[in-house]
């Protein structure tokens, strides 16, 4: 088939999968899986009918050949995913019913929310303290030399995730039941972080996290619904993805002027059909199908047998440890195809899709792996709507980030980041239970009811008539 085909059969997937989910918010678990897969499987090739692309990736390595292997993954992968979210839908409806606004939470979940947002909050803002004091302020902050900050990061995720903890604590509140003055602390902290992320150390991800979170909380209290979305919405956010891109533009060029006036002026004075080509070739939604298409250039499918989903688990062993541990995918591919990045310390994100190719083979790869997808985003979106105060129900708007970049990544860094951030979290959450439990329950609901002895009646004295 060639690409018009496969892009018109992709979008078709993707539409069938959203409309199943109709009654779902936008920000749902399997709504954001299917959205996401749409734009990654359609943003490059249906750009590159109209614009050359300009990248620093190997483009002029790609056959046609490649591109076409890698839609038609995309788009086994989309299949595996709408199958699962139909499949479930149907065999299991209270899965994928309209969201309820949950109700006023018991005053042991109010403290639980309570204990353990304040918990990861100094939990995690002491990690990433111990970080920055270890990796030092400049070299954290510099926008002009990422590698280095690379290099200086190495061996030290377990500090570097302190970050991540503060913001599962800021959604945690969010989406918990806490007091108004705690809820607004904690959205004060938020927007710091934000700040922090754009303007200081640059790393867009810790603001896409946090705004993503705090919007699934509001949809979902305003029971906002797939179905609700308008055109202009969509156009709006097509918008903002665009303005996203374009600073990341408008940054690389600043870096390279060193003055924010030059670097505006050096973009007006650009190529229109430059500007554009940057956008398409370094976008973020371009890196995951590129990566697949030059995994299927070079590489041969099935070629790791699952390997690297076992490699996922070994990712928790501290360098430190193991200084021989596995490297992950990431790391191999930009040593063996970008050999100059890696030698000054550059890295590289992945490709999902590209994995579970490399893993068991041309199409039954991806499929696989949108069937486990599916079926992972419909089971606990569906048990968010059965135990609406429950743990699940209270990480979701962090996992929503997790589903949102995982195109770009690979099996072992989400793993590995899910488990380093939600661990902490049910850590505190059972010693809030037990605290709750030992020493705040009242001490009659403690004991139990206590059983009623009810007064024995007077006996009645018979005596015989006179």
């Amino acid at each position: 088939m060639d690409t018009l085909t496969l892009l018109l059969l992709e979008v078709l997937l993707g539409l069938l999968g959203l409309y199943v989910l109709r009654r779902q918010s936008p920000l749902s678990l399997p709504a954001l899986a299917v959205g996401t897969t749409i734009l990654v499987a359609s943003f490059y090739p249906f750009a590159t009918l109209f614009i050359e692309p300009r990248s620093w990736r190997n483009l002029k390595d790609l056959s046609e050949e490649a591109h076409l292997t890698s839609l038609q993954n995309y788009v086994a992968f989309t299949a595996g995913l709408v199958f699962a979210i139909v499949a479930l839908g149907l065999l299991w409806p209270r899965s994928l019913r309209t969201p309820d606004v949950p109700p006023t939470a018991a005053r042991r979940v109010r403290f639980r929310d309570a204990f353990v947002s304040w918990g990861c909050l100094v939990f995690g803002a002491g990690l990433y303290l111990e970080y920055i004091r270890r990796v030092g302020l400049s070299t954290l902050m510099s926008t002009h030399d990422f590698a280095e900050k690379y290099l200086a990061s190495e061996g030290m995720g377990a500090l570097l995730i302190g970050l991540n903890v503060m913001i599962l604590a800021c959604l945690w509140a969010e989406a918990g039941q806490v007091g108004k003055l705690t809820r607004w602390v904690f959205r004060a902290v938020a927007a710091g972080i934000v700040v922090w992320a754009l303007f200081f150390i640059a790393v867009r991800t810790y603001a896409v996290a946090i705004a993503l979170g705090y919007v699934a909380v509001y949809c979902r209290d305003r029971r906002f619904r797939v179905q609700d979305v308008r055109l202009r919405l969509v156009a709006l956010m097509l918008l903002g993805l665009l303005t996203m891109e374009g600073f990341a533009i408008l940054r690389s060029s600043w870096n390279s002027t060193g003055d924010l006036g030059s670097a505006v002026e050096l973009a007006s004075r650009s190529d229109t059909d430059v500007l554009l080509g940057g956008v398409v070739g370094g976008s973020e939604f371009s890196h995951p199908y590129l990566t697949m298409a030059e995994v299927a250039q070079f590489e041969e499918p099935g070629a790791l047998w699952g390997s690297s989903y076992v490699d996922a688990v070994l990712a928790f062993v501290p360098l430190a440890l193991w200084p021989d541990r596995p490297e992950t995918l990431a790391q191999g591919f930009v040593r063996e195809y970008y050999p100059s990045m890696a030698d000054r310390g550059g890295g590289s994100a992945f490709s999902f899709v590209g994995e579970a190719w490399l893993n068991f083979g041309n199409i039954v790869g991806p499929l696989l792996a949108g069937i486990a997808l599916g079926l992972f985003a419909v089971i606990c979106q569906g048990r968010s709507l059965r135990i609406p105060h429950g743990w699940t129900a209270r990480v979701l708007p962090y996992m929503g980030f997790l589903v949102l970049i995982f195109h770009r990544s690979q099996l072992q860094a989400t793993f590995k980041q899910a488990v380093s951030v939600f661990l902490p979290a049910v850590g505190l959450a059972l010693a809030a239970e037990v605290l709750w439990r030992v020493f705040l329950l009242p001490r009659r609901e403690r004991e139990g009811p206590r059983r009623s002895v009810q007064p024995l009646a007077p006996r009645r004295v018979q005596t015989e008539a006179p």
